[in-house]
């Protein structure tokens, strides 16, 4: 800024100068008009307006540089940088003398570039001065592979697809456990963007370095939602701090970005009840953890239900009878003699559940409107919660709960979907539910609405708190009430599920509930 003002000074004394000297120069013909001159040459009237000019220009050049100021340093505050739990501080980021780089990133072009990419970029937004080697910036000499892993203090080894096909990734991988290097395993799982179990890369590499590589070393899990993708970021993290100097006889270290969504003490201000289908299995246990991780000790507006508000099972109850007596009348039909009433039978279809829902709508926004009485509003719905897995819309419960969930949007109830990722808990794709759930349900715009991904632990916990503010939690709400940090909040996802308080069976209704 200082250089720039006084360039605009000296051009400023220059144009005066000029214009000085061209109105003051005695020329050949006396018609001639310095002053004239000098302001077609200049394009100012005098030296005043010049001096002006310049003062008014350099006003403004400071204002913008005031204000570009004042743009950055706020944007360098909002930026989100890990800090350890145990100080609360920035972690320091120590080399030692032999080494360059913090981190080498080994991964294969065709199928994990984009990722290690985004690695890259966000550990040094999180980790400001982590220098970090990524062969598009930093190699030179593809020869040398070996002397840019001897210069690294952790290899983190992106595991996709063809990784353990290439040559100079297994060059890396060699060096590497030869080395003894601090390894960091991350696992691509989308199969769209190279991903593949970690079976599968198992028996890909090679057998001589499996054991170095896959023994003692547990893969982060990549993920590409901002949320999610915040967890994988500290946990690789972690491993690169412990492989510092000055993080040296430590086994574990925990980290936390302010602000981060696992850690905001989210609460429920609003009264919110939430209908979980009997025949939709995972999903009380989705919603038993949820009460726990956000429901303060003493209790709050937050609860759950297994039971149909009464007008919404009698609509029920009514289809189911009227499906029932449309089956005795077409088993009766085809029961008579052929040549009796013989389009009888053509007459007499079963009709899909659709068909016979079409007058739901209006017969419910006018039961819906009807005046109640305080104990009903108590119990009226807010959300319905559908937990997709593999199994949801299998057999006879998979009807039942597709059954409701039509019913739910015919009576207006929000259906918030959760959709479990992890195969130990029988994850899937979501493209299987695309061919397993009732036509009806997708062409209806059930998947309209972007389902909240549960992936496994530690992930898991961005799951939870996604879906508390799905339900319309609010974080802060309760700071002075309840404050669970990330690690509280991990460990409670990942107990067992307790038995929650039940309320006592309402006479008037005959319903039962679970409030947390």
């Amino acid at each position: 800024m200082t250089q720039f003002s006084t360039f605009c000074c000296l051009l400023g004394g220059l144009c005066i100068k000029l214009f000085v000297d061209l109105e003051d120069f005695l020329y050949a013909c006396p018609e001639q008009d310095g002053t004239l001159i000098a302001v077609r040459v200049t394009g100012f009237d005098n030296t005043l307006q010049i001096i002006l000019s310049i003062i008014l220009f350099t006003v403004i050049v400071l204002v913008i540089f005031v204000i570009g100021t004042f743009v950055q340093v706020a944007g360098e505050r909002s930026v989100k940088r890990i800090r350890l739990v145990s100080t609360r501080d920035y972690p320091e980021l120590s080399i030692s003398k032999k080494h360059k780089w913090h981190l080498f990133l080994s991964h294969i072009w065709s199928s994990g570039q984009d990722q290690v990419a985004t690695i890259k970029r966000q550990l040094q937004l999180l980790l400001p001065g982590v220098h970090i080697f990524l062969d598009v910036d930093d190699l030179v000499e593809i020869g040398d592979l070996e002397g840019y892993v001897d210069a690294s203090q952790t290899i983190l080894i992106f595991l996709s697809k063809g990784y353990f096909f290439s040559k100079n990734c297994l060059r890396e991988l060699e060096h590497s456990t030869l080395e003894n290097k601090p390894l960091v395993l991350v696992q691509e799982v989308d199969p769209s963007k190279g991903g593949a179990s970690i079976q599968a890369f198992q028996e890909d590499c090679p057998s001589s370095q499996r054991a170095a590589i896959f023994y003692g070393h547990k893969p982060i899990v990549w993920h590409r939602i901002a949320d999610y993708q915040l967890i994988s970021l500290k946990m690789i993290s972690s491993e690169m701090l412990l492989g510092m100097p000055s993080f040296e006889g430590k086994d574990t270290t925990e980290l936390y970005v302010p602000g981060e969504i696992t850690s905001e003490p989210f609460a429920f201000n609003m009264r919110t009840r939430v209908y979980v289908s009997r025949y939709n299995p995972g999903a009380e246990d989705v919603v038993t953890k949820l009460a726990k991780l956000y429901t303060p000790p003493k209790g709050g507006a937050f609860s759950y239900t297994q039971n149909m508000p009464p007008q919404m099972a009698q609509s029920l109850d009514n289809e189911k009878e009227m499906l029932a007596s449309i089956s005795n009348a077409k088993h009766l039909t085809s029961a008579t003699s052929s040549d009796e009433q013989p389009k009888a039978i053509s007459v007499i279809q079963f009709k899909p559940p659709t068909k016979l829902l079409s007058w739901l709508p209006g017969k419910i926004r006018y039961l819906a409107k009807q005046e109640q009485p305080m104990a009903a509003q108590e119990q009226e719905l807010t959300h319905m919660l559908v937990y997709l897995c593999a199994s949801t819309f299998d057999g006879q419960m998979g009807q039942e709960l597709a059954q409701e969930i039509r019913f739910a949007k015919a009576f207006g109830l929000p259906v918030t979907l959760v959709h479990e990722t992890d195969p130990a808990r029988g994850g899937c794709e979501f493209g299987h539910f695309f061919a397993t759930t009732p036509g009806d349900l997708v062409s209806g715009g059930l998947y309209k609405t972007i389902a909240i991904s549960f992936p496994s632990q530690p992930h898991r916990k961005v799951g939870y708190a996604l879906l508390a503010k799905a339900f319309g939690a609010k974080p802060g709400a309760a700071r002075k009430k309840m404050h669970r940090t990330a690690s509280e909040i991990g460990y409670l996802c990942s107990a067992s599920t307790s038995q929650v308080v039940k309320e006592s069976a309402s006479s008037t209704s005959g319903t039962s509930s679970h409030h947390v």
